[in-house]
């Protein structure tokens, strides 16, 4: 998720379509990375008190049901295993369909399983998706409803993403309108797989996170971060009422 800010000189056109109402959004979780530096699938590491990964994140998605998403929710894998059980298992649980997506790209990151995600969703007649990656497992779902609701006020953007002290945009924690697709199509013909770089600034929009609010955005992509998040739920942060 640490990609930088340049953006390309060149603007493209952009349709501009308003988003509709809030039952339009498609709840999507990431989950195809190749987890090369954790060294195992980080979807189904166990969150102490929490759950796997995936459950825990999927579990904040489907608490956004059906005030503001569609029922059901997307996981975009690489492969169908080994989060099928998983998924199933939550799904029964929640009463809220789980759909498993393998992503519709060669192996370019996460702008491939974002891709897929957003024609799902635009073949399912919503105007876009709420995404969030496996590699920030300490959310709280204040968060993810101050994003739903800063859309509301900027139905224009084509991205609403949150955006930390140093001024990082986190496109794996955002909300994508299908509009973006052309753009994203644009990118991957040119070869460059940045997320930010993709749409041009003026279509982003950002959510400020308080201090408080950044830990929640702390990542979990090697065996060291991901004994730092274990070891902050075991202090019992990021309580649920600090986003």
């Amino acid at each position: 998720m640490k990609e930088d800010t340049e953006r390309p000189d060149q603007e493209r056109p952009v349709q501009g379509r308003a988003w509709a109402h809030n039952r339009d959004l498609m709840g999507v979780l990431l989950a195809g990375g190749r987890s090369s530096r954790m060294g195992q699938d980080k979807a189904t590491l166990q969150l102490p008190g929490r759950g796997t990964v995936l459950e825990h994140l999927l579990g904040l998605v489907a608490g956004l049901v059906p005030q503001f998403l569609v029922p059901q929710l997307l996981v975009s894998v690489r492969s169908k295993e080994p989060c099928a059980a998983l998924a199933d298992s939550f799904a029964r649980a929640h009463g809220i369909p789980v759909r498993l997506i393998l992503d519709r790209t060669e192996e370019i990151g996460p702008m491939g399983g974002l891709y897929t995600s957003l024609q799902v969703a635009r073949e399912e007649h919503c105007q876009g998706c709420l995404v969030l990656s496996c590699d920030v497992p300490l959310l709280v779902p204040g968060l993810l409803t101050r994003l739903v609701e800063h859309r509301e006020q900027h139905p224009e953007a084509l991205v609403t993403a949150l955006q930390d002290a140093r001024g990082w945009l986190h496109p794996l924690v955002a909300l994508w309108s299908v509009e973006a697709i052309a753009f994203l199509e644009q990118a991957m013909t040119s070869g460059d797989y940045s997320l930010r770089r993709a749409v041009p600034a003026e279509h982003w929009q950002a959510v400020a996170c308080t201090p408080r609010e950044e830990l929640s955005l702390a990542n979990a992509n090697t065996p060291q971060e991901w004994q730092h998040i274990c070891a902050l739920l075991e202090q019992g942060l990021p309580a649920e009422d600090r986003a």
